[in-house]
């Protein structure tokens, strides 16, 4: 998967809009590749308001922030296992904790709209730079 990130920081509100590209594949033992492989497009929009630290002094700090995320999910390809829906949309609350500006660590219940069943999710993130 290969994607970009833009964030903008408005005082303490960060905005932030993803976008990226991904490759499914299921080589088979034979070394050929069966129907299961696909192409993905992933996009979210989240919005982060920083309620500790009052004060920020140091990059070094860790940020505990709530926020409110949006994503989709796109399958691309003609043909893909029917297990999963051509579009998917969620609409995930959250909390979120940035440690030393690198590692952010998410706590969210994502609400997905269909017949996808509702769930709390664990993440976390590594940037590496």
């Amino acid at each position: 998967e290969v994607g970009l990130i833009a964030t903008q920081l408005i005082k303490k509100l960060a905005i932030s809009v993803t976008s990226g590209f991904g490759m499914i594949s299921n080589k088979t033992s034979d070394g050929t590749y069966d129907d299961k492989s696909f192409n993905t497009l992933h996009n979210s929009i989240s919005a982060g308001y920083l309620l500790f630290p009052r004060k920020y002094k140091s990059y070094k700090q860790t940020n505990f922030n709530i926020y409110l995320e949006y994503l989709t999910s796109s399958i691309l390809s003609k043909n893909y296992p029917l297990r999963y829906n051509k579009f998917m949309s969620t609409f995930a609350p959250g909390i979120q904790f940035i440690i030393m500006s690198r590692s952010r660590l998410d706590f969210s219940y994502n609400m997905r709209k269909g017949d996808m069943p509702d769930e709390f999710l664990v993440k976390l993130t590594y940037i590496i730079y």
